[in-house]
């Protein structure tokens, strides 16, 4: 899992972004259960960690996948490390 932080708004809130994700996600199809658990996961590591909604998407697949997460951004790789993520 390899993240690249790019410069966009994604809303000023965990609220925003996942009302964001939410409509984005709008009549995609996943398997019955997993994407509410996924963006509720998501949503907690962003508020827990103090992450963008979209930072806390990257750290949220690679602790599903159990991959390795590489970044360079600093705050994402504490964040990895504090919830067990392997970083680097």
């Amino acid at each position: 899992m390899v993240h690249r932080k790019a410069a966009r708004a994604f809303g000023p809130d965990v609220a925003a972004r996942q009302a964001l994700m939410d409509a984005l996600l709008e009549g995609v199809s996943f398997d019955e259960g997993v994407a509410p658990a996924v963006r509720r996961r998501v949503g907690e590591l962003a508020e827990a960690c103090g992450l963008s909604y979209y930072d806390a998407a990257y750290l949220e697949l690679a602790e599903r996948r159990k991959a390795r997460l590489l970044t360079e951004d600093a705050r994402l790789a504490d964040a990895a490390a504090r919830v067990g993520v392997r970083v680097g």
